[in-house]
């Protein structure tokens, strides 16, 4: 999936349109998509996206001061 349509699919989901239940799509409903962003952090080879993603997450701490539920790399945990 390219970044674009990742995008779309959250404000889709923060919208009610497209409704996984989580705490990202929950706060995008209440504060309104208009206030997230996107950005990419880094660029990798695909090889590494679950580890960088892994990383970035917990350099940012965000399953405690961000919407993360899991700790990512590909639902392994």
């Amino acid at each position: 999936m390219d970044l674009s349509t990742r995008w779309k699919d959250h404000i889709k989901a923060g919208l009610g349109i497209d409704t996984p239940s989580n705490i990202l799509y929950k706060a995008m409903a209440a504060d309104g998509v208009e206030n997230f962003s996107f950005e990419v952090l880094e660029e990798c080879d695909r090889s590494e996206l679950n580890n960088r993603e892994t990383y970035w997450i917990d350099f940012y701490n965000t399953t405690i001061f961000g919407y993360n539920m899991t700790k990512g790399g590909a639902k392994k945990q």
